[in-house]
Formats: C-alpha cells, sequence, structure tokens
C-alpha cells in the first residue's frame, strides 16, 4: 500500500483510501511512523543533534589549545624555526666549533646585509659626483657670462672698436672673477700687470694705456686720450693723470669705492699723495 509523502504537489496526489494503522511500524517495542516519505524521525534528530554538540566540543577544544598563537606572525614564525634550526646545528660539537661556526655565520649574516648598502652607497656617490660636475660647469658658465656681459658693457662706454673685442674677452676670461660678497666682476691677482680687486671700467681704463693698440689712431676722437664715452678715459688717481678735481668728481658720482679702487689701480690710496709718474 502506498504511503503519504511529506508534501504533495496537489490535494488530488493524496490517497484516496489509506489504513492509519498501516503508517506506523514496530521498532524497539514501540511502534513508529514510517509510512511518510521524507519524514524525519526523531532519532534522525538526535543524531544530528549529537554530531554537532561533538563537533563544537572539539572545535572549542581545539580553540582553546591554539589560544596563544592566534596572532602570531606566520612569517616571522617560520623564520625563527629556521633560525632555531641553525642554533640547533652551531650547538654540536665543543665550544670551539661552535665559536668557529658563529663567528662564520656572523660574517656572512653581515656580508648579505651590507652588500645592498655599499652597492646603494656607491651609486649615491657616483651620482654626487656627477651632480657635482655638473653644478661646478654650471656656475663657471654662468660666471662666465656675467662677467662677458658686464665687460661688453663697459667696453662699448669706452668705445672700444669690435674687432678688438675677442682680444679683450679672452684676457678678461683670464683674469676676472666673481666677487664672494657683492657678485659683480672683479679683477683677480695677475702677471699681467693689472691691478686686481678692480671693476671693469677701472679696468677698461688702464687698457686703455697697457693695449693702446687696441684702439686705431684711425679713429679720431675715440683714440686714447680722448673722453669719448667714457668720463674719465684716463685715471685722475695715476702720477701722469693726476687730477684733485676729478678725484673728486669719481667719488661724488661712483662713491668712495670706486675712487679707492680707481686710486689703487693709479698706484695710490683714496686721499693718498700723488704716485710717481710711469
Amino acid at each position: 500500500m502506498p504511503g503519504l509523502n511529506i508534501s504533495h504537489d496537489t490535494l488530488d496526489d493524496l490517497p484516496e483510501s489509506i489504513n492509519p494503522r498501516d503508517l506506523y511500524t514496530e521498532r524497539d517495542g514501540k511502534f513508529v511512523l514510517t509510512g511518510v516519505s521524507g519524514l524525519k524521525t526523531q532519532a534522525d534528530v538526535d543524531a544530528i543533534k549529537g554530531f554537532l554538540k561533538t563537533e563544537r566540543e572539539e572545535h572549542k577544544a581545539t580553540k582553546l589549545k591554539y589560544h596563544d598563537f592566534h596572532d602570531v606572525d606566520v612569517e616571522k614564525y617560520n623564520a625563527d624555526m629556521l633560525r632555531l634550526a641553525e642554533l640547533e646545528v652551531l650547538t654540536k660539537g665543543t665550544q670551539e666549533e661552535f665559536d668557529a661556526k658563529l663567528e662564520g655565520l656572523t660574517e656572512a649574516r653581515v656580508r648579505s646585509r651590507l652588500s645592498p648598502l655599499e652597492r646603494d652607497a656607491k651609486k649615491s656617490t657616483e651620482a654626487m659626483a656627477t651632480m657635482n660636475e655638473e653644478l661646478v660647469t654650471l656656475r663657471a658658465e654662468k660666471s662666465g657670462r656675467v662677467i662677458l656681459d658686464n665687460l661688453r658693457l663697459t667696453a662699448a662706454d669706452a668705445k672700444l672698436p669690435a674687432e678688438s673685442m675677442p682680444d679683450a674677452e679672452l684676457l678678461a676670461q683670464n683674469i676676472f672673477t666673481l666677487d664672494e660678497t657683492t657678485g659683480r666682476p672683479i679683477t683677480k691677482v695677475n702677471q699681467l700687470g693689472f691691478t686686481d680687486g678692480v671693476e671693469a671700467d677701472v679696468f677698461m681704463q688702464e687698457l686703455r694705456e697697457k693695449r693702446a693698440h687696441w684702439w686705431p689712431e684711425s679713429r679720431g676722437g675715440n683714440a686714447p686720450g680722448s673722453r669719448g664715452g667714457s668720463a674719465f678715459p684716463n685715471n685722475p688717481f695715476s702720477g701722469a693723470h693726476w687730477n684733485v678735481t676729478e678725484q673728486g668728481r669719481v667719488f661724488k658720482e661712483q662713491g668712495r669705492d670706486k675712487a679707492e679702487q680707481m686710486a689703487k689701480a693709479g698706484g695710490t690710496t683714496f686721499g693718498g699723495p700723488r704716485p710717481e709718474k710711469k
């Protein structure tokens, strides 16, 4: 006789006639409902509960057992285990053997740690050297531009002919430097007979005397000795062109520093005695 299902798609699926007694089966002295397909018995439920209880207890026991390791860094733990293995190897043998092994291991570890640092340090040193070289080059280029620009302005005031400019520029590059305080071009100590520590306008006056052929006589009013575009073509502080009035004019129009430079170029000091004629 067909039994009942735990569920049916329609009521038409229900058996038209069924004896309730046919739905029970005797087991262990009791009648158990077995005539309904898919129906779980209390025994089945109890078995599942027992299984779940056992699983929970085992999980709790495992969690309690490994509680102290719940926040352990696995990578660090593995590294420590490897280190422990190394130490176990090291501790075998005599004290001398242990010391030798420890020293070798230490040196190896130090070398492995230092190698990348040394490589980085070498690269940094090389990069710094390159940067310093580039900086020196840039400073030299900048200094050269400032010196030549300053000289060209002064040469224009002194009416230096264009054909003499290349020689004047080459000379200036050899004897001019930038003052560390003011940043302006001044002459440095040289073996060419020019006064050191003076600016380009004073240098240009000395240049008229020492390189007179750079101003050809054919230029008439622009020849040496003519005022041309320069306010002081001849140094009023020199023995040959001593002129107290012009000295005062230099001091008034260009300041004490310029007057002291011109006096130094003339072989005296500002306010000092007239030097011998040369």
